[in-house]
């Protein structure tokens, strides 16, 4: 393990580090690197078939995200947050995908998203918000694991739910616990049939939790790699280490209609965030105190 985050490090990233045969977690995050890393760090980086880890969020590199990283390298995670990467993502991407956890949140990342992310299958985290991606949702089938879906701050549009009705996917998302959509384009109204997916939300809540640092693990062994998942509660972004959070957050669209009864069924959910849309009618009675 070589952790070098939270320092003054500038300049490209040296493809050398990379040559250390066991590194199975580099953590250059909360530095002032800077420069492309398609190019020559990224060879260097898909012949390290040790590396299960690694975080590079918060610096200022550019350019696209090479293939390798998400297509057949064996990274468990990757953590490329608050760069200034761009393009268009991966799109050729196999069942040798092993990702658990990808995070893009805020770089300039456009296009669709790739269908082939569905070959993830250990995928539990996804944070691709506050980027450039312009797609419909949903867009994502046969995801057991996936915990954590952050699509924020795009230019994503469409309903949300078409899924219902779609015989490939009698169980889409049933571990899924938080869902942010939030400063979109979506539209259209809210299908009540479209939370039952939601099977996690659902069961009663567990108050002992599970953290989010133990997601990624590699054959029973701890990993030293801890991550924790920001959305947006009570008005600020808040980081949030456990998964006893529960949450959907829909605000800032354009969806009408009224709100489905059905969000009473969701019986851990802990943040519900539907502002700034177009919502009439009465407020679920499921969603109204009981004292």
């Amino acid at each position: 393990m070589l952790d070098l985050s939270f320092n003054s490090l500038n300049g490209e990233i040296p493809p050398s580090i990379f040559s250390l045969p066991i590194l199975t977690h580099l953590d250059l995050s909360f530095n002032q690197l800077s420069g492309p890393i398609h190019g020559h760090v990224s060879p260097s980086i898909c012949n390290a078939t040790e590396l299960d880890a690694l975080d590079l969020s918060y610096n200022y590199l550019n350019g696209p995200i090479p293939p390798c990283f998400i297509e057949n390298i064996h990274l468990r995670v990757l953590n490329l947050r608050q760069n200034r990467l761009q393009r268009m993502l991966p799109s050729n991407i196999t069942t040798r995908c092993h990702l658990q956890t990808i995070d893009l949140h805020g770089n300039k990342i456009e296009g669709r998203l790739p269908r082939g992310l569905s070959n993830c299958t250990d995928l539990e985290v996804i944070d691709f918000g506050s980027n450039k991606i312009a797609d419909a949702f949903p867009w994502l089938r046969g995801l057991p694991k996936l915990f954590v879906l952050v699509l924020r701050s795009n230019q994503m549009y469409g309903t949300i739910g078409d899924i219902v009705g779609d015989t490939k996917c009698e169980e889409c998302f049933p571990s899924l616990q938080i869902i942010d959509l939030a400063s979109n384009n979506f539209s259209g109204t809210l299908r009540p049939q479209w939370f039952k997916q939601l099977k996690s939300m659902m069961a009663e809540f567990n108050s002992s939790g599970k953290t989010l640092e133990t997601l990624n693990t590699l054959h029973g062994e701890e990993r030293f790699y801890q991550y924790s998942i920001e959305i947006m509660y009570k008005g600020e972004d808040m980081r949030f280490g456990m998964t006893t959070v529960t949450a959907i957050d829909f605000s800032k669209n354009s969806l009408e209609g009224t709100i489905p009864e059905t969000f009473g069924s969701l019986v851990s959910l802990r943040v519900l965030n539907l502002s700034h849309n177009a919502f009439t009618g009465k407020i679920p009675a499921q969603l109204r105190s009981n004292d």
